[in-house]
């Protein structure tokens, strides 16, 4: 590539990137892996960015967005079945979401950069700007909307740029990166409410963290830590406490941001030339930094990998099987479900229709229970299961 048109490709990727709002990736919750989602900036055809999806052998690379606007950043849903991502430039620019295979995309809402979902689906972390009392200066804060754009919470209020939202499996943390806030500048964790917010990650060891990623279990915080001393990022995990910082990937080239497999075992990220050429390819490497693989090979720009969530979908009979131990942990134990469980476990079509009756009458022993036994909202959880159990029996 000549070196005029290596500057201007630069150009053209400053440029849309500058009207961009910075985005890392995202937490996986656990689940079986699926296939990697990312984007890519073709400096060959259009020179645009797109979103590509790929299997984790580097098998079945498949073009998702199929745009002439740029699309970045994707991140996978929940329960995999969905992908959001940035739209930048057209009528209306802002977040979208669409199918796994990249049918039916939709907007979403205007603004709210580097979202992130949360672990069911309901609501998302993503970066707001507030303007600093006294001046017409803007900083960056952390919000969190439902999804449909209603309900927009502020959560943080420091008067430095927050950014990274990252939501922790069980839904009760939050972890992000505080940059340009002198002493308070680091990585951090809080409450999901906004509450509590400690710093776990301070320029550890000569290591300045950012792109937070809680592991499928949340034990592990995976994370680009920029290393000053040989002025480049690498890939380290971390306690949710801050402690046992270690270092994974030690590469002359720029690694991260990193994101978990839905099983744990595997990192996926991003390893980025050195020295500019857009040689940015896709990762993946065991959970311990060991048996770095590259998965794509064309030498196109990449970044922003996220990593497919595969939900094993339950028998009735499983289902049942945990109603019945929820049930038990809240006081509460009725024959309807063992019965329900014994018709099931017959593998009899003709049985389905009974267990349904098991069900109703477990419902109605649910609500009679209700202000006894039960509050509202754990009956109400326990009427929503075996709802959804008598909706797959086709009740």
């Amino acid at each position: 590539m000549h070196k005029a048109e290596t500057t201007a490709i630069a150009i053209v990727c400053i440029l849309i990137l500058a009207a961009i709002p910075v985005s890392s990736v995202h937490a996986t919750f656990p689940g079986e892996n699926g296939k990697i989602a990312f984007d890519i900036f073709d400096h060959v055809g259009d020179k645009h960015f797109e979103i590509q999806s790929i299997n984790p052998d580097g098998t079945g690379l498949t073009n998702l967005s199929n745009n002439v606007l740029p699309d970045l950043s994707p991140n996978w849903s929940p329960d995999g079945t969905k992908i959001l991502f940035w739209r930048a430039g057209g009528e209306l620019p802002g977040l979208y979401i669409m199918n796994e295979d990249g049918s039916e995309q939709k907007f979403l809402i205007e603004g709210g950069g580097d979202p992130a979902w949360s672990p069911d689906g309901s609501k998302l972390a993503l970066l707001g700007t507030t303007v600093i009392p006294g001046t017409f200066d803007e900083n960056q804060d952390i919000f969190v909307i439902n999804v449909d754009g209603s309900g927009k919470t502020r959560l943080t209020f420091d008067l430095g740029e927050d950014g990274s939202p990252d939501w922790s499996p069980d839904g009760t943390k939050i972890a992000f990166e505080r940059i340009g806030a002198g002493a308070n500048s680091g990585m951090y964790v809080m409450n999901a409410d906004g509450s509590d917010q400690t710093i776990i990650q301070q320029n550890n060891d000569g290591v300045s963290g950012s792109s937070p990623s809680w592991s499928p279990d949340g034990s592990k915080i995976a994370f680009t830590g920029f290393d000053f001393i040989n002025l480049v990022t690498d890939i380290f995990v971390i306690n949710p406490d801050g402690t046992e910082q270690t270092r994974l990937t030690d590469d002359p080239h720029h690694d991260g941001p990193p994101v978990w497999s839905p099983d744990g075992s595997k990192i996926a990220f991003t390893r980025t030339d050195a020295f500019g050429s857009f040689s940015d390819e896709i990762f993946i490497m065991n959970s311990d930094g060991t048996d770095q693989v590259r998965i794509t090979t064309d030498g196109f720009g990449k970044a922003h990998p996220s990593w497919q969530r595969i939900l094993t979908k339950q028998t009735p009979q499983q289902a049942i099987e945990d109603l019945k131990e929820t049930a038990r942990s809240l006081g509460i134990s009725h024959a309807s479900l063992k019965k329900a469980s014994a018709l099931l476990s017959d593998d009899n079509p003709n049985n389905d229709k009974s267990a349904c009756g098991k069900l109703k009458a477990f419902t109605n022993y649910v609500k009679a229970q209700t202000g006894k036994k039960l509050t509202q909202e754990q009956a109400n959880a326990l009427i929503e299961s075996a709802s959804d159990i008598k909706e797959q029996l086709g009740c």
